[in-house]
């Protein structure tokens, strides 16, 4: 799936340090895609994305303002509630309460501690804390299940990011802290995930699915700075 899905773009990247990108996606008018949110906006048929600057610390924990409560609970996939999961989580972050360093161990950990390799089969967080092998979605299902574990919002993106010389199909994580949406990628280490994430869909990991509706269906064109 990861080579059927590769989209070749057109324009130019930005310069190194940039803040922002904007896309022009083409996709079929049918397929229903969750492009608009935390730092992805949407105008017409442009995607712009917006680097966000993740927080040191925040006191502000919880869903306040963060969206359905689903993004807190335990799932088939991502067990939150499971009570290997809820120790490990424990035992990443210690004695430390603040939720954005939380969320900076628990990157971390699962970064240095899952073999990068592909896994046959459906990704869940427990199978993935027990083998420590996985590729982007083990790497996403098990940080979320981390993550809500310990009462941080987290949500499973799914989209495509770019790798050398196309856009190829990626899962990676989002989490809420002190109200705000940011992005963070286990896979490759990233925290916020940079520029070239772009998501179609969050939520949990069934939400890879959708994806094959824009297998063969999908063009990106880089037109930041606007022309």
């Amino acid at each position: 799936m990861l080579s059927a899905v590769a989209v070749p773009f057109t324009g130019d990247l930005p310069a190194p340090g940039a803040g922002d990108v904007t896309y022009r996606v083409t996709m079929p008018p049918d397929l229903d895609f969750e492009l608009a949110g935390g730092r992805q906006t949407v105008e017409g048929d442009l995607l712009r994305v917006t680097l966000e600057q993740m927080p040191e610390r925040t006191a502000l924990a919880g869903s306040g303002n963060c969206g359905p409560g689903r993004y807190l609970e335990p799932s088939r996939y991502v067990q939150a509630d499971n009570g290997e999961i809820i120790a490990q989580a424990a035992a990443i972050v210690g004695p430390e309460t603040d939720p954005a360093v939380r969320v900076r161990l628990l990157a971390r950990w699962v970064h240095a501690n899952l073999e990068k390799r592909p896994v046959i089969g459906l990704p869940d967080a427990l199978t993935t804390l027990k083998s420590r092998k996985g590729d982007c979605s083990e790497h996403a299902s098990l940080f979320a299940a981390l993550a809500r574990s310990l009462g941080i919002p987290t949500a499973i993106a799914t989209g495509v990011t770019l790798q050398h010389d196309a856009f190829y199909y990626h899962a990676w994580n989002e989490v809420c802290l002190g109200g705000q949406w940011y992005s963070l990628d286990t896979t490759t280490d990233q925290l916020p995930a940079d520029l070239y994430h772009i998501r179609f869909a969050r939520g949990d990991i069934e939400q890879q699915l959708m994806i094959g509706g824009l297998l063969g269906n999908l063009e990106i064109e880089i037109v930041s700075p606007p022309r």
